[in-house]
C-alpha cells in the first residue's frame, strides 16, 4: 500500500462490543441499549439549533400582519412568502403542531448511534467535511455548527467506505438501509428541510461502497433530480433573488445579517443542486429538470479567492456557467449538409466560449491560497466538457454525411472551407483526452482524489477510451503507432486508480478494470499484426506524404508492412510481457514513449476513422472486460 494512502486510512475508532444488523424499525433493541446506559456515559449529540426557516405556526404573533404590510407575511419552512401560495400555507398550518418530525430525528440519531457509536459518527462526519464537502463547493461548516440527523446520516454513509473492510461490510449496508427509510422518504414531504435536500444531494454523487449484497447500481441522476424537485417544492430558487436584493441593500462594511446569511446558504444549495444534476446529465442524452442558465450569478460574491468560502463560491459559479455552455454545445445539431455553415459557426462559437473559460480557470491553481487541489480538478471538468461536445460535433457530422449515401468514408469528405472537420476536431479531442489524464495524475493528493465524485471517474474513463480508440484507429489505418506518451500515461492511470480505490466495488477500481480491458484489446491487436497488411491507397493519401515515405513496400504505394516489432516498444512487441521502460508503482515497467515514422506535426495523424464504431475493437474490448484477467497483467 502506498504510504500516503496508508496514512490517510486511519484505523477507525472501535465500534460497540457487538456490531449487529439492527432492523431500522426495531425500536425495542435501540431503547434497551439506551436504558442500560448510565446518564454519565450516555453519548448524545448536541441538539442543533432549529433552522430559522422552521416557523412555530401555533404562535399567534407569527400570523399577525407585519408593519406596513396589510396582508402580512406568513413565512413557510422554505423561507418564502406564504401569501403567494395560500393553499400551500394552509397545508403547512394543518400539519403544524405535531411532533412527528422531532420523533423521526430522534429515531435517526438513536439508530445511527446504535450502529456506529458517538465517536465513530464524529470521525466519519469530520472525514466527510474534510475530503468530500469541497467537491460540492458548499461553505465550510463552522466549528460550533452541528449538522442535522439526516445530513449526518448521509455523510456517514459516504465516509463509511474508509472503514476497515471487515467493519465496512457490516456497517455500510445498515447505514444505507437507514438512509433508504428516513432520507429518501423526505421526497414525499411537501415541505422538506434543507438538510433533507442536502442529504439526498450527497447520496446522488457517491454510490454505496462495500455492500456485498448490492447487485444493482443506483441512478445518481434520478436521485439528484429528486433533490431538485424537492427544492422546487420549497421554492429554493427564490433565495437567489432574495440574496441579491439583501446584498444590494447592505451598506459597505456592514456585517451580514442573519437573514442574508440564510438566503446565501439557500442560494448556494440551489447552485449545487443545479451543478450536480447537470454534471450527471452531460453526455447522457438526458435533460436536467433544473436550468443552470436561469441562475443569478451575482447573488454570490465571486470576486475573491482569499478564503476557503470565497474559493468555493468562485468554483460554484464557474462550474454552473461551464455546464450552461456545455448544454448549449450539446444542443447544436446538423440535420443535413445544407446547414453545415451554421453548424460550423455554432461549434466555433462554443469553442471560443470555452477558450474564455480556459483563460479564467487555468491561472487559479497558481493564484488560489486555499484548496489548490480542487482548482486543479476544475480543469478536468473544463477539459471533459469540451471533449464531450467535440465528440458530439464529430458524431453529428458523421450522421449528416452518412445520410447523403457517400461512397467515401465520412471522415475523408467532412470538410468545410478547406478544413477537414474530423481531423481538426479529432486532434483537439485527443489532446484534451490526454490533458485530462495528465491533470488528474499531476496531483499527489491520493486521499483527496479517492473522494472524487463517481462521475469524475467516468470523465477519466471517457478520456482513456478516446486515447485507446485513437491508437487503434491510427494503427488500423496506416500500421503505425500513435506518437507520444500515451502508453505510459495509460499504465499510470490504471495504477493510480487501483491505488486510490477504497474497495473492489469502488468506482475507481471499476474504471481501472474497464481501461485495462481496452488497453489489453489494443495490445493483443499488436500481437496479431505480424503479417503484412494492405492499406487503401485512398486512406494513405489522406495522410501526409511524410507518413508514407518510410517502409513502403515494393509492391506499390498502397501497401505497407506493419511488420513484427511494432514501433515504439523496445525488444519485444507490445503485450508480450516485456515492455521496456522505467519501473512502475506495481513493480512492473512503464512502456517508453513512442516516436514512429510519422511527422510529429502532421495533423492528419489523429482522427481518421470511425473510432467509436470500430466493431473489431468493441468485440475485443467486451471479451477482455468479461474475461476480467488480473490487473497485474497490465502492469507488466
Amino acid at each position: 500500500m502506498h504510504p500516503q494512502v496508508d496514512a490517510d486510512r486511519r484505523a477507525p475508532l472501535p465500534l460497540g462490543k457487538s456490531v449487529q444488523d439492527v432492523p431500522v424499525g426495531d425500536t425495542r433493541r435501540v431503547s434497551k441499549v439506551w436504558e442500560n446506559t448510565s446518564s454519565d456515559t450516555l453519548p448524545s449529540f448536541r441538539t442543533p439549533p432549529h433552522d430559522t426557516e422552521d416557523v412555530d405556526f401555533l404562535n399567534p404573533e407569527r400570523l399577525l400582519p407585519e408593519k406596513h404590510s396589510p396582508w402580512g407575511f406568513l413565512k413557510l419552512p422554505g423561507g418564502f412568502n406564504g401569501s403567494t401560495v395560500p393553499m400551500l400555507a394552509m397545508q403547512a398550518l394543518t400539519r403544524s403542531g405535531t411532533n412527528m418530525a422531532e420523533s423521526a430525528r430522534n429515531k435517526v440519531d438513536q439508530t445511527l448511534l446504535r450502529v456506529l457509536g458517538h465517536e465513530q459518527v464524529n470521525y466519519l462526519v469530520d472525514m466527510f467535511e474534510d475530503r468530500y464537502s469541497p467537491w460540492l463547493n458548499l461553505q465550510p461548516r463552522n466549528l460550533n455548527q452541528v449538522p442535522g440527523p439526516l445530513l449526518r446520516l448521509a455523510e456517514c454513509c459516504v465516509a463509511s467506505r474508509h472503514l476497515e473492510p471487515s467493519v465496512r461490510s457490516i456497517v455500510s449496508p445498515q447505514l444505507y438501509r437507514i438512509a433508504d427509510e428516513f432520507v429518501f422518504k423526505q421526497a414525499f414531504n411537501p415541505l422538506p428541510s434543507t438538510d433533507a435536500i442536502h442529504a439526498i444531494l450527497i447520496l446522488s454523487v457517491w454510490e454505496p461502497v462495500g455492500d456485498p449484497e448490492l447487485k444493482e447500481s443506483r441512478d445518481g441522476r434520478l436521485i439528484a433530480s429528486t433533490a431538485v424537485s424537492m427544492a422546487m417544492n420549497l421554492r429554493l430558487s427564490e433565495a437567489m433573488v432574495y440574496a441579491r436584493t439583501l446584498r444590494n441593500q447592505k451598506k459597505p462594511n456592514e456585517p451580514l445579517s442573519a437573514e442574508l446569511v440564510e438566503a446565501l446558504d439557500k442560494a448556494r444549495l440551489w447552485f449545487a443542486l443545479n451543478n450536480v444534476e447537470s454534471m450527471l446529465c452531460v453526455g447522457t442524452g438526458r435533460e436536467p429538470i433544473s436550468d443552470c442558465a436561469s441562475l443569478i450569478y451575482d447573488a454570490l460574491d465571486t470576486t475573491s479567492h482569499a478564503t476557503i468560502g470565497a474559493s468555493r463560491d468562485m468554483r460554484l459559479t464557474l462550474v454552473s456557467q461551464l455546464f450552461v455552455t456545455t448544454q448549449k454545445g450539446l444542443s447544436i445539431r446538423l440535420r443535413s449538409l445544407s446547414e453545415i455553415d451554421v453548424f460550423y459557426k455554432e461549434v466555433l462559437d462554443f469553442l471560443m466560449q470555452m477558450d474564455v473559460f480556459e483563460r479564467l480557470i487555468y491561472p487559479l491553481p497558481i493564484l488560489a491560497e486555499y484548496e489548490v487541489f480542487y482548482f486543479h480538478m476544475l480543469q478536468v471538468y473544463y477539459q471533459s466538457c469540451r471533449l464531450v461536445v467535440l465528440v458530439h460535433a464529430l458524431m453529428e457530422t458523421k450522421a449528416a454525411i452518412t445520410k447523403t449515401g457517400s461512397q467515401n468514408p465520412w471522415f475523408l469528405v467532412a470538410e468545410h472551407s478547406g478544413v477537414n472537420l474530423a481531423r481538426t476536431w479529432g486532434q483537439q479531442a485527443l489532446r484534451l483526452s490526454e490533458g485530462i489524464l495528465i491533470t488528474a495524475l499531476s496531483r499527489p493528493e491520493s486521499a483527496l482524489l479517492t473522494s472524487a465524485p463517481d462521475n469524475f471517474f467516468s470523465m477519466i474513463t471517457l478520456a482513456t477510451i478516446f486515447v485507446i480508440l485513437s491508437k487503434w484507429s491510427v494503427f488500423e489505418n496506416c500500421g503505425e503507432q500513435l506518437p507520444g506518451s500515451s502508453d505510459p500515461i495509460l499504465t499510470r492511470v490504471i495504477e493510480r486508480l487501483l491505488l486510490i480505490a477504497c474497495s473492489p466495488d469502488h468506482i475507481a477500481a471499476k474504471c481501472a478494470r474497464v481501461i485495462g480491458a481496452g488497453l489489453r484489446s489494443f495490445r493483443r491487436k499488436l500481437e496479431k499484426s505480424e503479417d503484412p497488411k494492405e492499406f487503401s491507397s485512398t486512406m494513405l493519401q489522406h495522410f501526409s506524404s511524410a507518413a508514407r515515405e518510410p517502409d513502403v513496400s515494393g509492391e506499390g504505394a498502397g501497401s505497407r508492412s506493419s511488420g513484427q516489432g511494432a514501433v515504439g516498444y523496445t525488444g519485444e512487441t507490445a503485450g508480450a510481457g516485456g515492455l521496456a521502460g522505467q519501473e512502475g508503482l506495481g513493480g512492473g515497467t512503464y512502456p517508453q514513449q513512442t516516436f514512429p515514422n510519422l511527422a510529429m506535426t502532421d495533423p492528419n495523424y489523429f482522427m481518421n476513422s470511425d473510432i467509436f464504431l470500430d466493431s473489431e475493437f468493441w468485440s475485443s474490448f467486451m471479451a477482455n472486460l468479461a474475461d476480467g484477467s488480473g490487473m497485474g497483467t497490465m502492469m507488466r
